[in-house]
Parts: C-alpha cells; structure tokens; sequence
C-alpha cells in the first residue's frame, strides 16, 4: 500500500498537530486506513499532495471548534456523562481540539481517532482554530 505515516509524521508533513490531522481525516479531506483497528495510517503520498495542493482552508481547519488544554487529570467517555463508557484519561496538559459542546460537555478526538467526551470544566480554552 506504499509508504504509510502515522497521524504524528502526517502532522510533521502538513504542519499541524497530530489532531488536526484526525479531523482532516473525519470530514474527507484525507484518506485514512485503520492499523490493528485502533490507529488510523495515511498514505505519504495523499499526505504531501494534501500539503502542496493547500486544500485546507483555514475555515475547513477551524470548522467552529477550539484549542483547549487540559487543566487536571480527567476522565474521558464514549459519550457526553460519566453515565457513558469509560474511554481513558487525559493528562494535564494535554492540548485536545474540541469538535463539539453538549452541555457542559466537550468532545474530542482521541490520538487513535477516536470520539470521546470530557467535563468542560477540565478544559481551559484558547479559542478557535485560526
């Protein structure tokens, strides 16, 4: 299938973060492959065409959503309550990219693509994506 990245060298190519990357992936703007079901590889060619091509606007990058770092240790769930499934925990000082509010819930996408949900009053926001 050629030469695969991760979303971390993906990132390194386009110049964002390894998130951002996740999200080009979640709205068709890359092609992502599933790798042992749980992380998601790109095709180093779709990624350099991707960065030459300038296919990402900055209103695509933004989309609404908002930096956010973690302020203590919290956990994460499949959904918007601690009534949803556990998914893990976040670090302080982890730098997530909020897609989407739910009451006074934050949604997110994991390292291995995946959609998972936190208190926003774990969150310190920086703002939107510019």
């Amino acid at each position: 299938m050629g030469d695969m990245l991760n979303a971390k060298q993906a990132a390194q190519i386009l110049g964002c973060s390894p998130d951002d990357v996740l999200v080009y992936r979640q709205r068709g703007l890359l092609r992502g492959y599933r790798y042992k079901t749980r992380f998601w590889r790109f095709r180093r060619e779709d990624v350099e065409n991707l960065a030459k091509g300038g296919h990402i606007s900055s209103a695509q990058q933004g989309g609404g959503s908002e930096k956010a770092t973690v302020r203590r240790s919290a956990c994460a769930y499949a959904g918007p309550g601690d009534s949803h499934r556990y998914v893990g925990l976040l670090d302080k000082g982890k730098a997530v990219h909020v897609t989407e509010e739910q009451d006074d819930w934050c949604a997110f996408l994991t390292d291995s693509g995946v959609k998972a949900w936190v208190k926003a009053s774990n969150l310190a926001k920086k703002g939107p994506f510019e």
